[in-house]
Parts: C-alpha cells; structure tokens; sequence
C-alpha cells in the first residue's frame, strides 16, 4: 500500500516504492518535469562564419528519486533493514532490462514511462538501521511521459486505438465483449518490422474454446481450451512456451490453419487488429519492438 504522505506514488516494476510502514520510501526528484538530453550536433565549416544547425533527437532522460530504506522500531530493526536494503538491490538490477515506472501524479493522473534501472546511491545512515538512498533509472527509448487518457504510449511501442487500455505495468489489456463472435481490437505497433518477441496472457473464466489471431495475418495464432475461473494461460511465441498457472500446457495449444512453422502470434509495424473469441476475463499483451 502506497503511504499517504507520498505527494507522487511511485510503483517500479510491480514494486511499491511508498510502503505505507514507511520502511522503504523514495520520492521522484528528476526526470518527471525535465527535458530529455538529445543528440545531433551542427555542423562547422572550416573558413566560415557559423555553422550549419543538425537534427536534435530525443535521446534519453535521466530519472532520479531520493529517499531512505530503514527498519522498524523493534529489536528485528537491523535484521529487516538489510533485509529491505537486499530486496531494493534486487528491484535495481542494471542487468534485468527495461521495465516500467508508473507515476501517480496530484491530480490523480498516471504517467508511464519505460526505463531501465542504473545505480543506487548510499546516503548518510543511523544506527545501522536507516540510510538515505538515491535511486537511478535511465530512459533509453523514449523519453517521454504519456497520461494514461492520452493516445500515444510511445514507451510501451504502441499506439492505442480502440478497446485497449494499459495497466499498471505498461501492458496492453483488453476485456473481451460478451458476444460470441470474434471481438476485435486495433492498436498500432511502433518499430519497423514484425516482432515475435510477444507473449499473451490469459485469464479466465472463457465461454468456451479461446482462439487468439491478428486480423493481417490470420494463420498466425492459436486456440487453448476453455478457461475455468481463476486459471492464467501466458503463451509465450518469443521462448516457444505454454503454461496454465505455471504448469507446461504446450500439448493443449492448438495452431491455427495454415501455420506451417510454428509461430504461434506475430505483431507487424502499424496497424494492428487482434481478434478474441471465448470470451475470456481478460487478455494482456506484452512485446518488444523490432527493428530492421
């Protein structure tokens, strides 16, 4: 649970950066409000006066937010403040890629951006059981902030279109309208060509057989017998795997007509239309872009 005293939440990855116990508490400082550095140089000429301006690119912005780790007021305060300080260690990995921050500004508005963790800065401590922290993300494929009622969610390489929203965590959800015919929803992907890195998660319950297909490319997808309440089906094309709440369920996954290679779903650059039948509680979408 996020502490009240926070003016701006802040969840890392999943992880709550404002315990309510105040245990661990950090604080944005730099990156929300402050231009992206850019590259592009201009070009000098020899022999003459000036030069000649070159294209500024967003580049990358640098995301700073301060606060403390410390342990409670009992006799298991040193214990549990290395303890917090190995869990924050953990969420900070530099190695682990880019996940999403997500924002929740005073006026209530979220903001996302994608990033990935860089260092941890040690502060000033007390007793062995408190230390100011600084924490440090760098944004690298986008720079932007984007409001969750906007358009445009550069960060996560997409654009919504029609049905689908993000969740807390950046990706791409859509709950299926109860009708039996195919319900289909549009966004455009950002990149340059198609990606398999995608992974789609499932939850049910589903009214039947679940068929998940791109409209471009219709022999690209899959079908999964139906869902009971509760069950999670995540389909990862990228890794070639299936499970059903974590177990191996490769042999239930059935490929559509026409798929000769295995792929169980691309996303192409631009529009696209992914058709859900079954009616399932909710799908999520999660992919990289790709480029040539």
């Amino acid at each position: 649970m996020t502490s009240p005293l926070a003016v701006i939440g802040l969840v890392w990855d999943g992880h709550d950066l404002q315990r309510a116990d105040l245990d661990v508490f950090f604080e944005i400082t730099e990156g929300l409000d402050t231009l992206p550095e850019v590259r592009g140089e201009d070009q000098i000429i020899p022999f003459r006066v000036g030069r000649l301006p070159g294209l500024r690119i967003p580049h990358r912005r640098v995301i700073d937010a301060t606060g403390h780790v410390m342990g409670p007021a009992d006799a298991t305060a040193k214990a549990a403040f290395r303890a917090y300080v190995d869990e924050v260690k953990g969420w900070m990995d530099p190695t682990i890629g880019e996940r999403v921050l997500v924002a929740t500004l005073e006026d209530g508005s979220i903001r996302w951006i994608t990033c990935a963790a860089r260092n941890i800065m040690g502060g000033e401590g007390w007793a062995s059981e408190y230390r100011a922290m600084s924490l440090e993300w760098e944004a690298l494929s986008d720079p932007l902030w984007h409001a969750d009622w906007g358009e445009w969610f550069l960060d996560s390489g997409l654009v919504l279109d029609d049905g689908w929203y993000l969740d807390e965590l950046g990706n791409v959800v859509i709950t299926p309208a109860a009708t039996p015919s195919p319900f289909s929803a549009t966004f455009t992907a950002l990149g340059t060509t198609a990606t398999e890195a995608v992974r789609v998660e499932v939850d049910g319950p589903s009214v039947g057989a679940i068929t998940i297909n791109v409209a471009t490319a219709t022999q690209l997808g899959f079908t999964f017998p139906a869902l009971a309440a509760g069950e999670h089906l995540v389909v990862d094309n990228g890794a070639r795997t299936v499970t059903l709440d974590g177990v191996q369920a490769r042999g239930d996954l059935g490929l559509l007509p026409g798929n000769v290679h295995g792929e169980y779903l691309h996303l192409y650059p631009g529009v696209n239309t992914v058709l859900v039948t079954g009616q399932p509680a909710q799908v999520r979408i999660i992919f990289d872009r790709s480029y040539l």
